[in-house]
C-alpha cells in the first residue's frame, strides 16, 4: 500500500505541476469568556465570521518540497486587491523568481485569517507531505479498515509521526503529526486525508477530499474542513472550482504554458 501511494504522488506531482485554483474559504471563530468573567444567564462569547476568496497555487519545488501558496483577493465581499492571477504570473512569466515572490504574497495573505493563532498549514496539500516515497520512513503506518468514500472503495491507511524533528514546527518546538489516508487500493490515489497536530496548547485536524476535475488527469483537493481547539476555537471550510494548469521548471527558469 506504502509503494502503491509513493508512486502515485511521484506520478500525482509531475501531472500537477503548477495548478492554479480559486478557492472560497469560510471561518468561523469562537471565544469562551475567562471562567472569572461569566456572567450567569449572560452570554459572552465572542463569535466572529469571515469569508475569503483566493488563488491557491499549487507546485513542486525540486526534488523534495511540495508546496501551496494562498493569494487573497476578496474578504466578506470586499476587493483587497485586483484580481489579476498574481501568482499565475509569477511562475509562467519568471519562475526564477516566483518563488521568493510567492512566500511573501502567501504571508502577506495570512494576515487575514481569523484569529491570533498563526497558522500556514490551512492549504488542502499539507498532509501529502507525510505519504511521499521519501518520508515515508519518518512515520509508522498501519493498515485500518475498509470504507467507501466518495463512491470509491478505499483502504484506511494511518499514519504517526516518529521522527525528529518534525516536518510541521510552532517557533522553536516539534509538534508530531498524526493521521489517516483513505486510498485507492489498487491504484494507490488518495481520496482522503485527514492530518492532526497538537501542541501544549491547541489542536488542530483538516480533513480533505479529493476529486476528479474537468482538463486534469490527477484528481485534486476539492474541499478542506479544518478545526482548531484551544484557547480560541476556529473552524474552516474551504472548496476549490476553476482550476487551470501550467507546465513550470522552477529549476531551470524556464516555463510553458
Amino acid at each position: 500500500m506504502l509503494a502503491k501511494a509513493a508512486s502515485y504522488l511521484d506520478a500525482y506531482e509531475k501531472a500537477f505541476s503548477v495548478v492554479v485554483s480559486e478557492e472560497t474559504y469560510t471561518q468561523e471563530l469562537e471565544i469562551q469568556p475567562a471562567a472569572s468573567t461569566r456572567t450567569p444567564n449572560v452570554d459572552r462569547t465572542v463569535r466572529r465570521e469571515r469569508t475569503l476568496r483566493s488563488d491557491l497555487l499549487q507546485t513542486k519545488i525540486g526534488a523534495a518540497e511540495w508546496v501551496a501558496f494562498r493569494d487573497v483577493y476578496e474578504v466578506d465581499g470586499r476587493p483587497v486587491r485586483d484580481h489579476e492571477a498574481r501568482l499565475q504570473k509569477l511562475f509562467v512569466d519568471s519562475p526564477a523568481e516566483g518563488l521568493a515572490q510567492a512566500r511573501r504574497i502567501a504571508a502577506e495573505s495570512a494576515r487575514f485569517n481569523l484569529g491570533v493563532l498563526k497558522r500556514d498549514i490551512n492549504v488542502p496539500t499539507m498532509a501529502l507531505g507525510f505519504l511521499r516515497g521519501a518520508n515515508q520512513s519518518r512515520s509508522s503506518f498501519t493498515v485500518g479498515g475498509r470504507k467507501k468514500v466518495e463512491g470509491i472503495e478505499t483502504v484506511a491507511l494511518e499514519f504517526t509521526e516518529r521522527a525528529t524533528p518534525t516536518m510541521i514546527r510552532a517557533a522553536d518546538a516539534d509538534v508530531p503529526a498524526s493521521g489517516t489516508f483513505w486510498i485507492e487500493p489498487d491504484s494507490g490515489r488518495v481520496v482522503k486525508s485527514e492530518l492532526t497536530l497538537a501542541d501544549r496548547r491547541s489542536t488542530a485536524k483538516i480533513t480533505v477530499t479529493y476529486a476528479a476535475v474537468p482538463k486534469l488527469s490527477v484528481w485534486v483537493p476539492v474541499l478542506m474542513l479544518e478545526e482548531y481547539k484551544g484557547p480560541e476555537m476556529i473552524q474552516g471550510r474551504a472548496t476549490y472550482e476553476k482550476f487551470r494548469q501550467f507546465g513550470v521548471s522552477v529549476e531551470i527558469g524556464r516555463a510553458h504554458v
